[in-house]
C-alpha cells in the first residue's frame, strides 16, 4: 500500500513540474522572441529595468560598424585609455599597450572573450576620428538606442561595467539585438567559440557554443554574454531549429546563494537552454495566411473608397498536434466613414487575433498601407459606378 502512494506521489509530482517547470527560472528578466513569427511566445518581467553588463557591447558594436566602414582600419592601443579599467577585475582580451590591431581583430576581442579593453579602444577610436569630444561615442549609443525605439534604456560606457544610470530592459535589448543582425560581420563574429589573437586561444564567454561545456546547446549560434555583481549572470541568445529561431534574453541570474557565495552554475545559461528545448518541442511555425488573406483591405462606409491595409507577418507559432482547422479569427476593424478621412499611412485601423483553444496565439495590427484622402475624383468614380450598374 505504502508503495503505491509513493508511486502515486512521483507520478503527481511529473505532473505538476511538467506544468510549472516553465515557470521555475532563477533570472530575473527573461524575454523569448521568434523571429519567424515576430512574436514573444515567453516573458518574464520583460519590461523591467535591469544593468545589461556586457551585453552593452553589442550596441557598441552597431555604433562601431555604423561608422567605420572599413574594418581593416588599424588602431593603436594606447595605454591611457585603458586606465579607467585598473582594479575593476573586468574581463579583458590582454590587448598590448603601443601595438595596432585592425578594427576588425577588435570587435572579435570585444565579442568573443568580452574584453573590456577592446570596447574602450573602439570608443575612444571613432571618437577621436570623427571629433565627437568627451564621452561622444556614448552619447552616440544613447541616440542609436532612441532611434530603435528604445524606451527603457541608457548607456553611460561601452564596455557594461556598473553605473546606477546604465541601464535597459529585455523589450529593448530584442530591439538592440534585431538591428544587430542585420550586420553579417556580427553575424560572423558571435557564432565563434573562439578567436585566435596575439599567439592566444581567445575563448567565447558564451559557453553555449562550446561542445567541451556542460552548457553546451547544438543549435545556438551566439550572441553574447555579460556579468558583474549588480547585474548578476545575462545571456542574449539565438537558436534554429527546424526553420524555427528564437531570440532569448535573459538578465538578473544570481551569482551569490542565500549566504553570499558565488554560484557554481550560470543560471542565465540553463534558463535559456531550457526555454529553447521547451519552445523547440512544445511549438511549430504554422503559415496562416490562408485565415488572414480577406483582411487586406477596407472600404468606407459611404463612398467605398477602399482603404489597403499594410500585410502582416502571416506566421504564428502552434503547438504541436493542432493544425489551421484548430484555429479561429477574431477581425477588429474600427468602421471608417469618410468623416475619418483623411487616413494617414502607418495609422493603426484594427487588429486580427489567431486563436486556438480560445487562447490568442498570435495579435496582428492592422494599419494603413498609404495615404487615404476623399476628393472630388473619388465621389466621381462612386457616383459614376452606381450610375452604371
Amino acid at each position: 500500500m505504502i508503495r503505491k502512494i509513493a508511486i502515486s506521489l512521483l507520478f503527481l509530482m511529473a505532473f505538476i513540474n511538467n506544468i510549472t517547470g516553465i515557470e521555475d527560472f532563477q533570472s530575473k528578466c527573461i524575454l523569448l522572441y521568434s523571429i519567424e513569427t515576430d512574436s514573444n511566445l515567453y516573458e518574464k518581467n520583460s519590461n523591467q529595468v535591469w544593468s545589461p553588463a556586457s551585453l552593452t557591447k553589442i550596441m557598441t558594436f552597431i555604433v562601431v560598424d555604423k561608422f567605420i566602414d572599413d574594418k581593416n582600419e588599424n588602431v593603436k592601443v594606447d595605454a591611457d585609455v585603458l586606465k579607467p579599467l585598473d582594479g575593476t577585475g573586468s574581463s579583458l582580451a590582454y590587448l598590448k599597450a603601443g601595438k595596432q590591431y585592425s578594427v576588425q581583430q577588435l570587435l572579435n576581442a570585444m565579442m568573443i572573450p568580452s574584453g573590456n579593453d577592446a570596447a574602450l579602444i573602439l570608443a575612444n577610436y571613432v571618437e577621436r576620428k570623427l571629433n565627437l569630444g568627451e564621452n561622444g561615442f556614448v552619447r552616440e549609443m544613447n541616440e542609436m538606442a532612441k532611434s530603435l525605439g528604445c524606451t527603457n534604456t541608457h548607456f553611460e560606457n561601452p564596455h557594461g561595467l556598473y553605473h546606477e544610470n546604465h541601464f535597459t530592459t529585455c523589450v529593448d535589448m530584442l530591439k538592440i539585438i534585431k538591428r544587430a543582425i542585420k550586420i553579417d560581420l556580427f553575424n560572423s563574429i558571435v557564432c565563434k567559440n573562439s578567436y585566435e589573437l596575439d599567439g592566444k586561444i581567445l575563448k567565447n564567454t558564451n559557453k553555449l557554443l562550446d561542445p567541451s561545456s556542460d552548457y553546451y546547446f547544438e543549435d545556438c549560434f551566439g550572441i553574447k554574454t555579460g556579468s558583474h555583481n549588480q547585474a548578476g549572470y545575462c545571456l542574449s541568445s539565438i537558436a534554429k531549429r527546424n526553420k524555427q529561431t528564437y531570440i532569448c534574453i535573459c538578465m538578473g541570474a544570481p551569482k551569490f546563494d542565500s549566504n553570499g557565495n558565488p554560484m557554481e552554475k550560470n543560471f542565465a545559461m540553463i534558463d535559456s537552454k531550457e526555454l529553447y528545448n521547451w519552445a523547440f518541442s512544445k511549438y511549430r511555425v504554422l503559415d496562416v495566411s490562408s485565415k488572414i488573406s480577406k483582411y487586406s483591405e477596407i472600404k468606407t462606409k459611404y463612398f467605398e473608397i477602399p482603404i489597403k491595409l499594410k500585410e502582416c507577418n502571416s506566421f504564428a507559432l502552434v503547438p504541436y498536434g493542432k493544425n489551421l482547422s484548430s484555429l479561429d479569427v477574431n477581425c477588429d476593424v474600427s468602421e471608417i466613414s469618410e468623416y475619418s478621412l483623411p487616413i494617414k499611412q502607418g495609422q493603426k485601423l484594427g487588429n486580427i487575433k489567431i486563436l486556438c483553444d480560445g487562447k490568442v496565439i498570435k495579435n496582428c495590427e492592422l494599419s494603413a498601407e498609404c495615404d487615404v484622402s476623399l476628393n472630388f475624383w473619388s465621389k466621381f468614380k462612386y457616383l459614376f459606378k452606381k450610375f452604371v450598374s
